[in-house]
This record gives structure tokens, C-alpha cells and sequence, in this order.
């Protein structure tokens, strides 16, 4: 039997363009120009490739200084010359050059093959132009104050409701806008016995962190009665509860809680707990307020 041979498969050549000027250059719209020719070069050959990238990196050499470095990014795979040309010129709106610009490189980085839409027998939740809308929201935004400053609230497996929810960079990982009617957690967060939540259970403003109240009175039943808060005295004219809390024992001593929702005689709503064990007198927080 004669050897088989295994040619090795070559590396892919990088997606690398670079333009050097025969002066220091400083006008944003030369640069801006120069950036279209470059990306005219080299998107087409990818695009041929039925390939698109989703980050492009553009250096700006300036003599005596550090590298300028220009990143932006793309939530799917693209291949079009004026969206990464609308993108970089925004992050070089932004960017104070330390001086004249002697050489400019780009390199398309993160390079996947690009999607091909297939026409579906019933419409989709979200329309297709609505997600390509959002999606180039989300690219200006990023390319303009940066990724990590556009944010999007996660749910998370937490009990505790200040541990419930994070703010998460937005990044590349978003599909699209949630659809209109959909609900705010999965199906699955719950049993498919549990029975719903009653309306208002929950206050659509929280504390990042509990604030510490003082009770000055307590029903019998150990109900909140009366107590202040900035400065100012609520007495309790209705009260719902308690609904017990409990998370995991990692957590530590905070990790029980009873809640109570209660509205007060000037007609406002709060969300209150003590944690079973301490004195009810001195260990009460509030949590949210009902808008």
C-alpha cells in the first residue's frame, strides 16, 4: 500500500489592507476617503467569497505617538462597504488624533460565511426589516459611545430581587428586539402548575440595594403598621403578605426574607421585608415602590 498523503489546508490569507501617504495628512475627509478606498478593496474579495466579517480593526499611525486604534463591530456576519464605512467614521468623529496621520491600516477580523435569508410560509413574530433595524441601531450606538456603555437588562436565576436582574454590555449577541407581547421571562422560569402572580405583585422600581427603614410600629400579626422613610411617617392602611424569599445557603445570612406589599393612607405603595430572626422593630427594609 502506498502512503496517503494529507495536504495541509492553508490558513486563510488575512483580510489586511494598508495605505501609506506620501505627507502627514489631518483632514477628516481625506481620511474618511482613504477609509472607503481601503474598505473597497477589500470587502468585494470577501464578499466573492460568499464571506463577511464581524469586527473590522483600523489603525492610524501618527509619527511620535501611539498607534490609534479603531474598532467597531457588527452584530452578524457583513460584507457592505458604506455600513463599516458609516461605522468607523463615527468612532473617528470621537477620536482626537495626537497628530497628523502618516499610514492607515485596516484588518477585518472574526470572518464567518454570510447568512442567507429563506422566505418563511407564515410571518414572523418580528418583521426582518425590524430586526435589520435594530441591529444597525445597536452597531451606530456601539461604534459611537463605545460597547461597552450600550447596556440591556438580563434576567438572572437569582431570588433575591436586587440579584434578579444585571445590566450586560450589549455586545454581538443580540438577534433582535423582543417581540411585541412576549413575555418578560421564560416559559420555563416556573412550574407549569404555578399558579400566576397576582397584578402588581411585583413594583416596577427597585432599590439597587435594600434601603433600611424604621419601624416604629408593628400589628399584632406582625404586620408592618407605621414607619418612615426620607423623612417622612407612613401609616399602613392595607397590607398583603408575608411571601417568604428564600435563596440558596451561599448566600449567607441574607438569604431569607419576608415580604410584605402595603399601602399606606396617602394612597402609595411600598415593598418591605425583615428577615425572620431579627427584631421586626429594627430590621426592616425597603425594597421597591409602586408606581
Amino acid at each position: 500500500m502506498s502512503p496517503e498523503e494529507i495536504p495541509p489546508l492553508a490558513p486563510p490569507e488575512p483580510a489586511l489592507r494598508d495605505w501609506s501617504f506620501d505627507e502627514p495628512v489631518s483632514d477628516r475627509a481625506v481620511l474618511e476617503t482613504v477609509l472607503g478606498e481601503l474598505l473597497g478593496d477589500l470587502l468585494p474579495d470577501l464578499e466573492r467569497q460568499h464571506r463577511g466579517i464581524r469586527r473590522l480593526d483600523c489603525r492610524l499611525f501618527c509619527p511620535g505617538h501611539e498607534v490609534v486604534v479603531l474598532s467597531v463591530g457588527s452584530v452578524r456576519p457583513r460584507s457592505q462597504v458604506r455600513h463599516w464605512h458609516d461605522l468607523l467614521r463615527l468612532q473617528l468623529e470621537r477620536q482626537p488624533l495626537p497628530a497628523d496621520v502618516v499610514r492607515i491600516q485596516i484588518e477585518g477580523l472574526a470572518p464567518a460565511p454570510l447568512e442567507t435569508e429563506q422566505t418563511t410560509l407564515f410571518e414572523n413574530r418580528v418583521p426582518q426589516p425590524q430586526t435589520r433595524e435594530w441591529e444597525g441601531l445597536l452597531e451606530r450606538l456601539g461604534s459611537r459611545l463605545g460597547e461597552t456603555a450600550v447596556l440591556r437588562p438580563r434576567l438572572a436565576p437569582e431570588h433575591q430581587p436586587e440579584w434578579a436582574g444585571r445590566y450586560d454590555p450589549v455586545g454581538m449577541a443580540i438577534a433582535g428586539p423582543p417581540a411585541v407581547g412576549s413575555p418578560a421571562t421564560p416559559a420555563s422560569a416556573s412550574p407549569a402548575h404555578a399558579e400566576p402572580l397576582p397584578p402588581l405583585s411585583r413594583p416596577l422600581s427597585l432599590q439597587s440595594r435594600p434601603v433600611a427603614i424604621d419601624m416604629l410600629d408593628v400589628a399584632p400579626a406582625g404586620t408592618p403598621a407605621r414607619f418612615t422613610w426620607t423623612g417622612d411617617e407612613h401609616c399602613v392602611r392595607r397590607c398583603w403578605g408575608p411571601e417568604r424569599i428564600e435563596a440558596g445557603w451561599w448566600q449567607g445570612a441574607h438569604s431569607r426574607r419576608d415580604y410584605y406589599r402595603v399601602e399606606t393612607t396617602g394612597g402609595q405603595r411600598f415593598w418591605l421585608f425583615h428577615e425572620p430572626g431579627e427584631q421586626p422593630a429594627t430590621a426592616w427594609f425597603l425594597q421597591g415602590v409602586f408606581d
